[in-house]
C-alpha cells in the first residue's frame, strides 16, 4: 500500500510540473512517462543550457541541472521529487524568466 501511495504522490506531481512546463510559452516537452523529472528544450534564443541555468538562478534564484550534463544543451531538467508547492513556485520563476 506504501509503495502504491508513493508511487501516486510521485506520478500527481509529473502530472502538474508537465502541464506547468507545457503552460510556459517558448518550452517544448515530450511528457516523462514514468521519470521523475521533465526535460524541457529552451526556447531557440536561449544561448544553450549552461548559461540559461546560471541566468535563472542569478534572476529568479531558480536551480535547474543543465541539459548539456544529459547529452542536449538545448535542455534542462527539472525533478518532481519535490513538493506540490516548490513545483508550483519554481513554474512561477520559470514563467517569469521566460517572460517576453
Amino acid at each position: 500500500d506504501f509503495v502504491r501511495s508513493m508511487a501516486s504522490s510521485y506520478n500527481q506531481r509529473r502530472q502538474q510540473l508537465v502541464a506547468g512546463l507545457q503552460a510556459i510559452d517558448g518550452l517544448t516537452l515530450i511528457a516523462p512517462k514514468g521519470a521523475f523529472y521533465a526535460f524541457p528544450k529552451l526556447p531557440n534564443s536561449s544561448e544553450g543550457s549552461m548559461a540559461f541555468c546560471k541566468t535563472a538562478l542569478e534572476q529568479e534564484g531558480l536551480a535547474l541541472v543543465p541539459g548539456a550534463a544529459f547529452g542536449d544543451d538545448r535542455c534542462v531538467r527539472l525533478s518532481c521529487a519535490v513538493s506540490h508547492e516548490t513545483i508550483e513556485d519554481a513554474l512561477q520563476r520559470l514563467g517569469r524568466l521566460l517572460a517576453p
